[in-house]
């Protein structure tokens, strides 16, 4: 029933912070980060406004792909914010809308000023200022033309699925990877099954 479906969505709510905060205490592990889209596996898009403003045409369909994710996610894939800063906890549900965006999009929609400070919406959202600007990321492939992209900070987004965690081990793969596992079976026994694998970032 309904309240059974709640207490779920809160369980597991509860479940993610829980999972980065053991994780980023482990000496073998240098960072950990949730995500909802992964490096080519696949990304959404989302049509995007300015207010006051008309999008370039290389915007085709005025949208940008959109991805959302924790604090540390850039340094647990090696993404550089070029100017402005990175999420913080304190970016989180409830908190102002903020957004990262990186060099194309900044380039495309502001290509003489500084985007930091300006705000855009994405569908169904408030103006989210932008706090970031990230170097650009390939999406889909090794070679690939830059494409407009965006970032929103995990919980001012629910709409979007598919949650990944990330870990950039300090020590071998395998055996981080191990231990994560451990990790995740130790907060919830009802986990039988975890699906593992390594991602080339750089």
């Amino acid at each position: 029933d309904r309240d059974v479906r709640q207490r779920e969505r809160a369980r597991r709510a509860g479940f993610y912070p829980s999972v980065l905060e053991r994780l980023r205490q482990r000496p073998d592990v240098e960072a950990a980060s949730l995500t909802v889209g992964l490096a080519f596996t696949g990304f959404t898009s989302q049509v995007i406004e300015v207010p006051g403003r008309t999008l370039p045409p290389q915007l085709s369909g005025s949208d940008a792909f959109v991805n959302v994710v924790t604090a540390d996610y850039f340094k647990t894939v090696g993404t550089r914010i070029v100017r402005g800063r990175a999420f913080t906890d304190a970016d989180r549900a409830g908190s102002a809308p903020v957004a990262i965006i990186d060099e194309t999009m900044a380039s495309s929609i502001w290509p003489n000023e500084d985007a930091i400070g300006k705000c855009f919406r994405a569908e169904g959202h408030a103006c989210a200022e932008i706090v970031g600007i990230a170097a650009d990321a390939r999406h889909f492939r090794l070679r690939e033309k830059p494409s407009p992209s965006f970032y929103i900070p995990f919980g001012q987004d629910s709409r979007l699925g598919g949650v990944t965690l990330l870990v950039r081990p300090r020590g071998g793969a395998s055996e981080v990877m191990a231990a994560v596992k451990q990790e995740l079976i130790a907060l919830d026994p009802t986990i039988t099954f975890v699906d593992a694998g390594l991602l080339q970032i750089g």
